[in-house]
């Protein structure tokens, strides 16, 4: 079963790139435990319903299988 990843962030998000290398490695690690991972990046700007649905006021954030996950830079612990 495929994992979708969703990376929401916003125009000038001053960690939006430090978030997509922490999901990069992360993702890496699982690549054995995990067959398929979706990763998308979603524009609140053109989403905006996306913050609604998922109660943000800051970005980057990070929902995994339509779950919220993390509100900022993820962990890679």
């Amino acid at each position: 079963m495929a994992k979708r990843v969703e990376i929401l962030t916003s125009s000038g998000c001053q960690r939006f790139e430090q978030t997509i290398k922490t999901i990069q490695r992360l993702i890496e690690n699982m690549r054995g435990k995990v067959r398929d991972i979706e990763i998308r990046v979603v524009d609140l700007a053109a989403n905006p319903e996306a913050a609604l649905r998922y109660m943000i006021m800051t970005t980057p954030a990070v929902v995994i299988d339509g779950k919220l996950a993390f509100v900022g830079v993820p962990k890679e612990e």
